[in-house]
């Protein structure tokens, strides 16, 4: 069996927390532009308010797997009034 070459792992991390943050930027210009506050978000979504700072800042680390980023992108996205279907798309294809 060949070894996996490290940096290509690490590429493809930094590709997805970059794809992530710059979803998390949308994500975040749209909930201030609504008004909303992270807290106001995280009670729709129904989780931990600290989810919806790591996706805003992109970081990977502080999220639970990927279907589940999936869906509250989804959701996020929605409840904005962005594409939620298509920021999840666009999230998966790089997982």
């Amino acid at each position: 069996m060949r070894m996996v070459d490290s940096n290509i792992t690490e590429i493809s991390e930094t590709s997805l927390a970059n794809t992530l943050l710059t979803i998390g930027v949308q994500l975040r210009a749209a909930r201030k532009e609504s008004g909303r506050s992270v807290a106001d978000i995280a009670n729709q979504l129904r989780i931990n308010s600290g989810y919806v700072n790591a996706i805003e800042k992109g970081d990977l680390e502080a999220l639970p797997s990927s279907t589940y980023v999936a869906g509250f992108l989804r959701s996020y996205g929605n409840i904005v009034d962005l594409d939620g279907n298509e920021l999840a798309r666009t999230y998966l294809a790089r997982v």
